[in-house]
């Protein structure tokens, strides 16, 4: 049972590391063409990829928030006596 319970937070927990992961790659993705986009004076297509930027920033921040309750929630480990 508490085996079962551990590695479902350890999926969990690693589900959020790569949203977070595959997200901070698309903002990457997205600065490339964003630049594109401005450099070819298409305004409104480099707004366009600055709010997906922004929506993919907000995924990152929520992930955190999330891992950042997870560790609050699970209780340090015991010294051994």
């Amino acid at each position: 049972m508490a085996n079962t319970l551990i590695n479902q937070r350890v999926d969990e927990h690693f589900h959020l590391l790569n949203t977070m992961f595959h997200a901070l790659e698309e903002c990457e993705t997205y600065e490339q063409y964003l630049k594109q986009a401005e450099n070819n004076g298409n305004y409104h297509l480099a707004q366009f990829f600055r709010e997906a930027q922004l929506e993919e920033w907000r995924r990152v921040t929520r992930a955190r928030e999330l891992l950042q309750d997870e560790a609050d929630f699970i209780e340090p480990p015991r010294k051994c006596a």
